[in-house]
């Protein structure tokens, strides 16, 4: 798709240069012909007395080329406005699907670590080479979802038991979950220890008993959250909504 994206962008460029170009062709020989006729009318056969009546001969045919020409050009203007619309709407469907293949990777990796037979994630404990590897898996397909995929991300390790306060088998210190759509969700004793939660949406969300404490809650909108019992010791709760 971005192969095609490039030629159709190369492609409209191309004739943008070669309109550009046949108008000033156009226009340079109106120009010239005018001027030829006015500096010598008897090469063209003009009385140099009647040159000026003969002149509005020209006027019509250069003011219809000079119609055709901005008509054209407001065309293309119009043309290259569609395409790049289109454009646009092909890299966001391009973005969309490289977000959920990313976010499928993600949960059939986490998913077949939590079902092996021989050592299962559930069983790790924090710092250990099984919850190091999904720890690292985790903070890298953070950095690659949007708002409503990261909540995804967050609800399956929660519902997983992966991030229960005091046996955190996933660490999310320093995870990117800024702007996360986490309104209403259950996070009740979940650990968010130095979690990076800058603009999170937490509105009404359970909370209680989470900790919290050192995270980064800037902006963020805890409106009518649950936060009984919650850790926010050192955490930054600057401009966030704290409201009901």
């Amino acid at each position: 798709m971005a192969a095609e994206m490039g030629s159709s962008s190369a492609g409209s460029k191309e004739r943008s240069n070669r309109f550009v170009w046949w108008f000033s062709v156009l226009a340079t020989f109106l120009v010239v012909m005018v001027g030829a006729i006015v500096a010598w009318p008897e090469w063209f056969g003009f009385d140099k007395k009647q040159v000026w009546d003969y002149l509005d001969v020209f006027l019509v045919p250069a003011a219809v080329a000079g119609a055709a020409a901005w008509l054209a050009w407001e065309l293309h203007k119009r043309q290259r406005k569609d395409e790049k619309a289109q454009e646009e709407t092909a890299l966001k469907v391009e973005n969309q699907r490289a977000q959920d293949e990313a976010l499928e990777a993600y949960l059939d990796e986490i998913s077949r670590l939590l079902t092996d037979e021989k050592r299962p994630l559930s069983r790790a404990r924090q710092g250990d080479i099984l919850s190091t590897v999904a720890r690292a898996r985790t903070l890298i397909a953070l950095t690659r979802l949007d708002r409503k995929r990261k909540r995804s991300v967050l609800q399956f390790l929660y519902e997983s038991d992966l991030l229960k306060k005091g046996e955190v088998v996933v660490d999310l210190k320093g995870a990117d979950l800024r702007e996360a759509d986490l309104g209403l969700a259950d996070l009740s004793a979940a650990n968010l220890h130095r979690a990076d939660l800058h603009r999170a949406d937490l509105s009404e969300a359970d909370l209680s008993g989470a900790n919290l404490r050192k995270a980064d809650l800037r902006d963020a909108n805890l409106r009518k959250a649950d936060l009984r019992e919650s850790d926010l010791r050192e955490s930054d709760l600057s401009g966030a909504d704290l409201s009901e």
